[in-house]
């Protein structure tokens, strides 16, 4: 099975694409082609934003440069990316981000992240307080559009995927103060070493995207 990932910038992506292929092993291969695939970093730059429209970020490889653009640039070349997959007899695709990415077509299965989180916290029966960490360069309203209409208690709180042991210390320690039921991270960024550093101070399950991605397609490709 051939599965087609979507960053949101350029490929490859190593570092989001790695829990996708341990979940895998060697039962499907992984083609990644980015929204915005064929721009340079001055072709990013130079990219028209208007205001008051929702604007992401992503970084470039190799270099690692954050780049800011608009996110109807992202939607106007996702349809690029999947019919590339098609090309390639890729049949299933997603976007690498947690951002609502519907409405496109593709001949195989096409999963939204965002909804593989939301149904599967309505799975488990979530339950009691949870936290959502969001990215500290996310739009307040591009959060609040992502969780609009969920029914749990949630309470959103900002933070980096690469903090200090200072940093990420003193953020536990306000979470220990909310004392959470969950944590679930809205962004792709986040990785498992900081999951496994959440879960052990906190104590409670801690939502990965990635992982709750990885697991949907393990299953999808399992003989």
């Amino acid at each position: 099975m051939k599965i087609g990932v979507i960053p949101l910038g350029k490929s490859p992506r190593p570092d989001m694409v790695a829990p996708l292929e341990e979940a895998l092993g060697d039962s499907a291969e992984i083609i990644q082609f980015g929204a915005l695939e064929e721009l340079t970093f001055e072709d990013f730059e130079a990219l028209d934003r208007n205001p008051g429209e929702s604007i992401l970020h992503t970084n470039l490889p190799p270099s690692g440069n954050m780049v800011f653009f608009s996110r109807r640039h992202v939607h106007a070349g996702i349809p690029k990316a999947l019919r590339h997959f098609e090309r390639q007899g890729a049949q299933v695709a997603t976007v690498l981000c947690t951002e609502p990415w519907s409405g496109y077509e593709f001949d195989g299965m096409y999963l939204e992240i965002r909804r593989l989180v939301r149904n599967f916290l309505s799975a488990i029966n979530a339950k009691g307080q949870g936290v959502i960490i969001t990215h500290p360069d996310d739009l307040p309203e591009d959060v609040v559009n992502r969780w609009r209409g969920y029914s749990g208690n949630l309470t959103t709180k900002s933070f980096g995927p690469e903090p200090s042991d200072e940093e990420l210390n003193v953020f536990l320690d306000e979470l220990v103060e909310i004392a959470p039921d969950y944590v679930v991270f809205d962004c792709t960024t986040f990785g498992k070493e900081l999951k496994r550093k959440f879960q052990a101070r906190l104590n409670c399950p801690v939502i990965l995207p990635l992982t709750v991605l990885a697991n949907a397609l393990r299953e999808i490709a399992s003989a």
